[in-house]
């Protein structure tokens, strides 16, 4: 058999009925130069079931016992790719169309970027909620400008929109839950440099509250110590020298109202304190907090602080 070009991973994890709509999909496409690599930490054998359905697709499944968790299981099945390029399918998300994974072919094959993603559509079924995941033109120039700014806005999205050329030597960070796609996609841009992108949305992301990052969204006992973590990762005069990851910090220390570095350390982070996070600290402790809450006061004092922090 030959290699195929594009291997589509599945870290699968109970909900059979998703796969079951994500395979369809896939069945579906009009482009067939694919394997599928399926890793499963469902207890049981629900989702191998499932693939009793499916025999006549490319299809390699893997029980993982014990249990990877997430992002462990994103990186067991990409690693198991045979394919050049990977597309990493959460089993909640799905093609929006036969011909999506042809509009990824077609710009592999003009060879302009190790790294393509494309526009999508969050679908919320509970809530019948449809909204379009774009890149604008001011969303580019913040990536053009520098994948670091990533920290302040995930501009790519989620992972299932991204096609990439396999590379075992960067893999996700499983000490994350929150910012692991974030810093998965500046460590491969600032290896491999530039992108391509489909204004199209080809990817169906499936919202809904049974989703890991459900649990993290505002959670103070992941945020904080998952974004001064990443921020360990780069040199430590960053947030003086990037305005972006600066306002990164600000947005996370006004979000959770921390009034000083205990409060930090009692949820969780136990590094080297941050350069820049006790600067905002004091500057937001001048500021009311009705004030603070509002965007446009926000930034007006965020490029006020930053301007002097970043002058020290």
């Amino acid at each position: 058999m030959n290699t195929p070009l594009i291997s589509i991973c599945i870290p699968a994890y109970k909900r059979p009925d998703c796969l079951i709509r994500l395979l369809n999909s896939i069945n579906e496409q009009t482009y067939k130069q694919y394997e599928i690599i399926i890793t499963d930490d469902t207890p049981g054998d629900e989702i191998r079931r499932v693939l009793e359905q499916f025999t006549h697709l490319p299809i390699q499944y893997y029980s993982n016992d014990p249990a990877l968790g997430s992002p462990g299981n994103w990186n067991s099945t990409m690693t198991k790719a045979n394919g050049d390029w990977i597309q990493l399918l959460h089993a909640d998300d799905w093609y929006s169309s036969p011909t999506s994974l042809q509009h990824f072919v077609t710009i592999i094959t003009e060879g302009n970027s190790d790294f393509i993603f494309c526009a999508s559509k969050e679908i919320n079924l509970a809530a019948n909620r449809i909204k379009i995941m774009e890149l604008t033109e001011k969303k580019r120039q913040l990536l053009d400008d520098s994948p670091i700014n990533l920290l302040f806005d995930n501009v790519i999205g989620h992972p299932s929109t991204v096609i990439h050329k396999k590379d075992n030597a960067i893999q996700y960070d499983s000490d994350f839950k929150w910012v692991v796609d974030i810093d998965f996609y500046i460590r491969y841009l600032q290896q491999h440099g530039g992108y391509s992108y489909i204004h199209a949305p080809m990817i169906n992301i499936g919202m809904d509250t049974e989703q890991v990052s459900e649990g993290s969204y505002k959670n103070p006992f992941v945020e904080i110590p998952e974004y001064l973590n990443l921020f360990t990762k780069f040199p430590e005069t960053l947030a003086r020298t990037n305005k972006y990851a600066f306002h990164c910090l600000w947005n996370l220390i006004r979000k959770f109202n921390i009034k000083d570095e205990a409060y930090i350390r009692e949820h969780g982070y136990h590094g080297k304190m941050v350069q820049g996070v006790a600067d905002i600290i004091n500057y937001q402790k001048k500021i009311p907090r009705i004030i603070l809450k509002q965007t446009n006061w926000s930034e007006y004092f965020m490029n006020k602080c930053y301007k002097k922090f970043s002058k020290k």
